[in-house]
């Protein structure tokens, strides 16, 4: 599976992740405080906070795990 998939199903997956913890925490006192809107725009906003650390993280492991040696591409440009 390629990383555009992995990323597709990674967002389906936050999206379902923050809406099912907004409603399970809607039954607590603080939540009565805040309209559906306010629950959405967390739920949201969540989802892509946490998306973007996670491609953070997945950018800086891939970087870390595979650095490219330039030299011997331009040693043998050179020869």
């Amino acid at each position: 599976m390629n990383l555009y998939l992995k990323n597709i199903f990674l967002l389906l997956f936050m999206i379902v992740g923050a809406a099912l913890l907004t409603t399970l925490y809607s039954g607590f006192a603080i939540w009565q405080y805040f309209d559906s809107q306010a629950r959405f725009n967390f739920a949201v906003s969540f989802t892509i906070v946490t998306n973007l650390l996670i491609l953070a993280k997945h950018r800086s492991e891939r970087f870390r795990s595979s650095p490219k040696d330039h030299s011997e591409s331009r040693k043998k440009k050179i020869e």
